[in-house]
This record gives C-alpha cells, sequence and structure tokens, in this order.
C-alpha cells in the first residue's frame, strides 16, 4: 500500500487536470480541450512541487500512453474513404504534404531538428495526432512537445475565423474552398470548424480531404524515420518503424475491413482521444516554464512561417488546376 501511495498525488493531478481542459472546452469555444489542459498542465507542473513517484506517473503518460494513444486513433481512419477523393485532389494534398515537411527544415535554424520535425508534421498532417506520432520517433524533449502542440493550436484556431472570410475573398469555389480548408488547417475540429461555417457541403469535402491527408501520417512518419537514419541519428529498424506506426496502420486496416462493430470502433476511436488528452496532460507537467519561454517566441515564429508558406503553396496549386482544366 506505502509504495502506492507516492504515486497517488501524480495520478490526481494527471486526472484531475485531464477533467479540467475538457470542462474548459465547453465554455471556450475555439480551443480544444488539449490546448486547455496542456496550459494548465504547464501551470501546475511549475507552481506546485511533486515528488520523484509523480514524476514518474508524468512520465508514463508522457511516453507510455502517448504510443497507444497513437495507436487506438488510428481506428478512426477508413482507408475507403480515399476512394471518394478526386485524383487530382489526392495529388495536391500530397504535394502539401511534401512541401510543408521541406518547409520545416528551412525554420530548422530557429527551431532545431526535432521541433521542426513536429511543427511540420503537426502542420502539415493532423496537428496533435502528428506530432504524438512522430515525438517518439524523435525522442523530442516534452518542453518542444508541448510548443509544438500550442503553436499548431494557436495557428489551427486562427485559421477558424479567417480561412472563410479568405476563400471569399479569392473567389474560390465550394471544391476549392473545401480544398483550401481541409488541406491546409491542422486538425480535424479546425477543418469541421472552418468549412462548415462556410457551408454545409464545403464541410463536408474539407473534411474528407483532411481524411486523405491524415492518411499520410504512417507513410510521413516513415519518411521522418528514414531521414533521421541518414543523418546517422536513428538506427535500426526497430527505431526506424516503432511498434506504434504498425498498430495505427493495423487499427486503420481493421476499420477499413468492417469486420468490427462500428460501435466498438468509435468507443475505441474515443479511448484514444481520451489517453492522447491524458498523454499531454503528463507533457505539460513535465515542462519547465523558464525553456518554454525562452524558446516560445522562436516556436511561434516558425509556425507561422510553415503556416503562411502551405496557405501560398495550396493557393498556388488550386491556381493551377484552374489553368490545366480549363
Amino acid at each position: 500500500m506505502k509504495k502506492t501511495e507516492g504515486f497517488l498525488p501524480g495520478l490526481l493531478a494527471v486526472g484531475i487536470i485531464a477533467v479540467g481542459g475538457e470542462w474548459l472546452s465547453t465554455l471556450i469555444p475555439g480551443i480544444g480541450s488539449i490546448t486547455l489542459a496542456l496550459l494548465l498542465a504547464l501551470l501546475v507542473g511549475n507552481f506546485v512541487p511533486f515528488g520523484d513517484k509523480s514524476v514518474l506517473v508524468f512520465r508514463y503518460a508522457e511516453k507510455n500512453l502517448l504510443a497507444w494513444a497513437t495507436i487506438l486513433l488510428g481506428f478512426g481512419l477508413n482507408l475507403r474513404t480515399i476512394a471518394g477523393i478526386s485524383p487530382v485532389f489526392l495529388l495536391i494534398i500530397v504535394l502539401m504534404v511534401t512541401a510543408t515537411l521541406l518547409f520545416s527544415r528551412l525554420f530548422r535554424p530557429l527551431t532545431g531538428t526535432s521541433l521542426g520535425w513536429l511543427l511540420g508534421a503537426g502542420n502539415g498532417i493532423c496537428g496533435n495526432s502528428a506530432i504524438a506520432a512522430t515525438a517518439p520517433l524523435l525522442r523530442a524533449p516534452v518542453a518542444e512537445v508541448g510548443l509544438a502542440v500550442a503553436t499548431v493550436n494557436i495557428l489551427g484556431t486562427a485559421g477558424i475565423f479567417f480561412f472563410p472570410p479568405l476563400a471569399q475573398l479569392l473567389g474560390l469555389n465550394q471544391q476549392e474552398s473545401a480544398l483550401f480548408t481541409g488541406a491546409t488547417l491542422q486538425s480535424v475540429g479546425h477543418v469541421v470548424a472552418a468549412g462548415f461555417s462556410i457551408d454545409p457541403e464545403t464541410g463536408t469535402l474539407a473534411l474528407l480531404i483532411k481524411m486523405g491527408r491524415i492518411l499520410l501520417l504512417g507513410p510521413v512518419v516513415l519518411s521522418i524515420g528514414l531521414l533521421m537514419k541518414h543523418e546517422g541519428k536513428r538506427p535500426g529498424i526497430r527505431q526506424l518503424i516503432p511498434y506504434y506506426v504498425w498498430g495505427f496502420l493495423l487499427a486503420s486496416l481493421l476499420t477499413s475491413s468492417q469486420v468490427f462493430p462500428v460501435a466498438g470502433i468509435k468507443m475505441l476511436e474515443k479511448l484514444g482521444s481520451y489517453l492522447l488528452l491524458i498523454a499531454m496532460v503528463g507533457i505539460g507537467l513535465g515542462i519547465n516554464l523558464k525553456q518554454l519561454l525562452r524558446l516560445g517566441p522562436k516556436t511561434l515564429l516558425a509556425g507561422s512561417g510553415i503556416f503562411v508558406l502551405q496557405i501560398l503553396t495550396v493557393l498556388i496549386l488550386i491556381w493551377a488546376t484552374r489553368v490545366v482544366l480549363v
């Protein structure tokens, strides 16, 4: 009994902050529970003293639960959805994701290697989930993971408000608006909020395009692993393709095969979302606020630069399709 008592404060802190983040997200529209919980965890972790056993709880949430969250989130991906996306749109999605990862390398002097990759994956694919999937492979410090999550969510939240009027200002039609939104905004929540604020048809197509981006998560993580290995930083097949990547792909295949009941799939996907929330709380509790403030402005500048280049890339590709298809 005494052996487990030391872990109790850490377990309570993680649970209460996770619930607090969920609750606050219902009161503050436009900001997700993960971002709010991460901010709460950051404040608590820097102003409340915790013992060594509590720190072990936070590290377990950060590493183990993050990997399992990534696996379970794979149940939210149905590979069959790719059949509903135009081949031209698919090509644009692949080009945009590739370009975003290349853009992240441009800002390496500001961010360093691992944080740059986190920003590239988070901006290019699916926000928090992509950061969660990439962080263990990079062995990124918790401060960098927290910064990447905060930056990507700030940019995505801003995009919710300026994407719809920008699409109208640029004279984008319904399909182009959906492509602009679905191929650029960071998380599913950002895409849904911006797309459906234009109109329901745009929102539905934008969400489908977003699913196409998420399907690239596995190949992107593998590509980053290959590049890291090429740079002499990640030798070995086990580090190159971690178990959670295989698990993520297997979960996606199981969902696509329709072997499991839909209710069961939804339950597993929801569990993955909760584990991701708890993992981010663990990360937030382990972040040093002084280090965060030191890296924060540079990270926001780099993330904003990547985001602007993303937007320009998608708009150029939309213009190119107009020229080619007319």
